[in-house]
């Protein structure tokens, strides 16, 4: 599991190393490789606090991947029949905007 989530996230070429994932990430799991890519380790949380901070929307994960938009909405119809409060949101340059 640990070797799937390495490869879950990426950066984009509009990422310009401003290194605000790296600092974000509660693992500390991201890192520079010596050409100045962006690489994740094995300690991933799949918490994607790298690709919400990001203030050019240049990471991406499994999560944006469409094979997994059954289960986003598995789990958010899920959610409101136990009446767990949320609100819907859209996350784009770093910023979380309420819809």
């Amino acid at each position: 599991v640990r070797l799937l989530y390495t490869k879950a996230f990426y950066a984009d070429k509009t990422c310009d190393n401003c290194g605000i994932c790296i600092e974000k990430c509660p693992e500390k799991n991201i890192f520079e490789n010596e050409k100045g890519k962006l690489r994740w380790g094995s300690e991933c949380l799949l918490c994607a606090t790298c690709e919400l901070s990001c203030p050019k929307d240049s990471v991406h994960s499994a999560l944006d991947w469409i094979i997994f938009s059954p289960f986003n909405y598995y789990n958010i119809a899920r959610s409101k029949r136990k009446k767990v409060p949320f609100v819907s949101v859209r996350h784009k340059s770093g910023e979380t905007i309420v819809i």
